[in-house]
């Protein structure tokens, strides 16, 4: 078994947080692009430990890029998760950090970060904020094979409407009604892959993660960063440690801030 995080609307609503570069800098507050960062990926996989699975280590962030964190007028007052996410960015607080440092010896890369009111102050916390870049990577190979079969007949459409799920139901509609949220088709075919045991047992035993998806959705510049994976154990050990702005789903779609679901390979989501 293992959780999927990602923020809900609901969080950036109350937050009103937008991210932008660093006042009196020449740091840009632009996320890596596809031929910056994920050609730059290093294999890490051990193919006779990890079945059906390919691991890779994300590299650094380029050090031009920076980011600040504005607030609108009285959000600063506003309690703040110890993760979330905007805008494909992760905001985490060193409570997150020390947590995850504590279970994971991966190393991924924690860059602090200002947060500034709408006088641009720089605001009082009692966390230091961070922009976290989870540089572990997961790609199933036999996915981008069972993709190119799928949707080569259909690419021109794919690409004119970007319309995945309509077109992926068409397919696989009875076991996507099992779900308790609706994903991006890359996401979809990773999670119906883990009914392999083989991929399954992989994935239940990596701490933390993000998808590497298939060539074909990366073609189109499809880079999702604020979703990201994660074990049960990595699970219990956050909850023990109470870091905020994880609430399991309680209900299909989730409501509110909730912002984790667990998949197991029987059902789409516990």
């Amino acid at each position: 078994m293992f959780y999927r995080f990602r923020s809900r609307l609901a969080t950036q609503d109350r937050l009103q947080a937008f991210v932008y570069g660093i006042p009196g800098t020449d740091k840009w507050a632009g996320f890596p692009h596809n031929t910056t960062y994920e050609h730059k990926f290093k294999p890490l996989s051990d193919p006779t430990r990890f079945s059906g699975v390919q691991l890779y280590q994300a590299p650094l962030f380029d050090p031009d890029m920076g980011i600040t964190i504005y607030f609108n007028l009285d959000k600063e007052k506003e309690r703040l998760p110890d993760i979330w996410g905007i805008n494909n960015f992760l905001i985490c607080s060193n409570y997150f950090k020390t947590t995850i440092d504590s279970f994971d010896d991966f190393e991924h890369e924690f860059i602090p970060i200002s947060l500034l009111n709408s006088h641009e102050q720089i605001m009082i916390t009692e966390k230091q904020y961070y922009w976290f870049n989870l540089r572990r990577f997961v790609q199933i190979p036999d996915l981008d094979k069972q993709c190119q079969l799928k949707t080569t007949p259909r690419k021109r459409i794919i690409s004119e409407t970007y319309d995945w799920i309509n077109w992926f139901q068409a397919y696989e509609e009875e076991w996507l009604n099992h779900l308790m949220f609706r994903p991006m088709l890359d996401e979809a075919l990773l999670l119906k892959s883990q009914a392999k045991k083989s991929i399954a047992e992989s994935l239940d035993e990596l701490p933390l993660w993000h998808y590497f998806s298939p060539d074909f959705f990366r073609n189109y510049d499809v880079c999702d960063y604020q979703t990201f994976y994660f074990s049960e154990a990595l699970w219990v050990h956050l909850q023990a440690a109470q870091v905020t702005g994880m609430e399991l789903f309680s209900e299909p779609y989730g409501k509110g801030e909730e912002s984790v679901i667990g998949f197991t390979t029987d059902r789409g989501g516990v």
